[in-house]
């Protein structure tokens, strides 16, 4: 369990990091540490600052993981579109995808909350759809319910060694400080990794991974 000191420490440096980047608006976001789990809350002016905020967080030495439960709130200056001008926008960007087959996505926008059902057959395009969502103005939130079925079987022992030696072919992890468990395609990573890009790049990996249907994320700085 962390001590009272690691917390302040973890605590100043999202701080920091948050006065730093000037995607996130530091002065409206609260910050709180328990067991290496940050949660944030507060408001911000766009659903990318809001992720933003969710990136820098999980950068910081002894951060295990983010709950973000900051919301959005648009200035008055804000051009904001209407639910259906947003569900016209991410529709219209998937169909120019060729990665992704749009006819199986289906989009629903209530107050700005955009809801994503449907299937696809790896897991890293569930982020990709996602994704599309960021960056319109008028999104608060974005529940994401697309399910992944992958083409074939694929046994977790399977996964659980193609992503072994996905990490040991990487010249950003030490697959020996990395634990890999695997449930019903649902890849869960512990341990430690040298750098947030190190992170970003296990997730990434596991993402890209066949058979993978989600990845929790359980890594911290070392």
């Amino acid at each position: 369990m962390a001590t009272t000191h690691v917390k302040q420490v973890i605590k100043e440096t999202i701080q920091d990091q948050f006065n730093w980047d000037d995607r996130v608006q530091a002065e409206n976001i609260n910050i709180d540490v328990a067991d290496g789990t940050v949660k944030l809350s507060g408001e911000v002016y766009n659903y990318s600052s809001r992720m933003a905020a969710e990136e820098d967080a999980l950068s910081v030495y002894g951060v295990v993981g983010v709950e973000n439960n900051l919301k959005v709130r648009y200035p008055e200056t804000y051009n904001v579109l209407s639910d259906d001008e947003i569900k016209f926008a991410i529709e219209n960007n998937l169909k120019f995808d060729n990665r992704i087959e749009h006819r199986n996505i289906n989009i629903s926008v209530n107050n700005g909350i955009v809801t994503i059902n449907g299937n696809v057959n790896f897991f890293w395009k569930k982020d990709v759809v996602e994704s599309y969502c960021y960056r319109i103005a008028g999104v608060v939130d974005v529940n994401d319910k697309i399910t992944v079925t992958p083409q074939g079987e694929y046994s977790d022992q399977d996964i659980a060694s193609d992503l072994d030696r996905a990490f040991r072919r990487s010249g950003y992890i030490n697959a020996d400080e990395v634990k890999i468990q695997v449930s019903d395609g649902e890849v869960t990573l512990s341990g430690k990794v040298p750098s947030y890009v190190a992170r970003i790049r296990a997730n990434e990996l596991a993402q890209f991974t066949t058979g993978v249907v989600n990845v929790i994320d359980k890594l911290i700085l070392r």
